[in-house]
């Protein structure tokens, strides 16, 4: 019997070997498609949820740069569990079709590979990365049309927008930004103003000024201009006052949270701690829990009002507006 499982297990860790050091050649092999498309059978989009409970999943192994067929690459981590720390410096080299990049809660990813190889990219989305210090220049996403950072507070500066000037159709910036306030953009330093102070989401610490009299990390004319185009969508408050305790996002599914709502969706609840009107979602792929942001509660009457999106329940959901039929 313990022979069996030491074949097994000798097996099993040969077979992940061989799939690490040959993935095309071991799918081939697998599927029989050796003769399809010259043998290379590629991914055209990867989208990973690192769940909890799973094998943490702390970096993207190098032979994920030879998925050059990418198109649209999602990854996200959840709120208080581990996410990634790292990706391959050549990750993106050979990406030419990618297309839709999504990179979110990865609290711990402190750089991101150069986008050198991204010269179809089309959307981009970074959020909850709060760790991340610098974003990778723009020089080759002459087709970018969306840029979206949300919560990354330890950001300082921005890349130049030039590159990008003639084709960014939305550009978002929401939650803690440091580069709108600690001199970046006018050498006007402000800590005073919420943008700087302790991040209430993730934790972060209060940003810091740049110097003055610095030569380098200066804001170009054209990212000047870009961000006073999108002044409506960049740079705006934080919702969420500067943290005095535990993060929020650490209390997303807290033991009380979940209770609260007993696994049902759109409920009205209040949170234990501070009895703050709540509505029950899953935010962020997590177990229902009483969530106190006034958004989530906007956003799912306005679905009732216009007959959209889940069918509502008015047990539970009358409060909303959800009217008996």
């Amino acid at each position: 019997m313990v022979g069996a499982i030491l074949c097994i297990s000798l097996g099993w860790t040969l077979w992940l070997i061989v799939l690490t050091l040959f993935p095309n050649d071991t799918i081939n092999f697998v599927m029989s498609t050796q003769a399809f498309d010259d043998g290379s059978i590629q991914l055209a989009a990867l989208y990973l949820i690192l769940e909890a409970g799973y094998p943490i999943i702390l970096s993207v192994p190098s032979w994920a740069k030879e998925l050059t067929k990418l198109e649209f690459l999602h990854i996200e981590g959840k709120p208080s569990f581990p996410g990634l720390v790292a990706l391959p410096e050549d990750l993106f080299d050979d990406m030419e079709r990618l297309t839709f990049m999504h990179l979110a809660v990865h609290e711990d990813l402190t750089r991101l590979p150069s986008f050198q190889g991204l010269i179809n990219l089309r959307s981009l989305t970074l959020a909850m990365l709060g760790s991340l210090t610098e974003l990778p220049e723009l020089t080759h996403q002459k087709n970018l049309q969306t840029l979206t950072l949300l919560m990354a507070p330890m950001v300082q500066i921005l890349p130049d927008l030039a590159p990008v000037s003639n084709t960014l159709q939305q550009l978002v910036i929401l939650g803690r930004g440091t580069f709108c306030c600690n001199g970046f953009l006018d050498n006007r330093c402000d800590l005073s103003n919420a943008l700087c102070q302790t991040d209430g989401v993730l934790g972060s610490p209060p940003a810091t000024c740049l110097p003055v009299n610095r030569s380098d990390r200066l804001a170009t004319a054209a990212t000047i201009q870009m961000m006073k185009k999108f002044e409506t969508s960049t740079c705006i408050p934080p919702s969420n006052p500067p943290a005095t305790g535990t993060p929020i996002v650490q209390t997303f599914t807290t033991e009380a949270n979940v209770i609260a709502c007993n696994g049902t969706m759109y409920r009205e609840c209040a949170k234990p701690t501070s009895n703050q009107r709540g509505v029950c979602v899953n935010a962020l792929f997590l177990p229902i829990a009483c969530n106190g942001d006034d958004t989530h509660i906007e956003v799912r009457r306005r679905q009732i009002q216009q007959g959209v999106g889940t069918r509502c329940d008015p047990q539970y959901e009358a409060w909303l507006g959800c009217l008996k039929r």
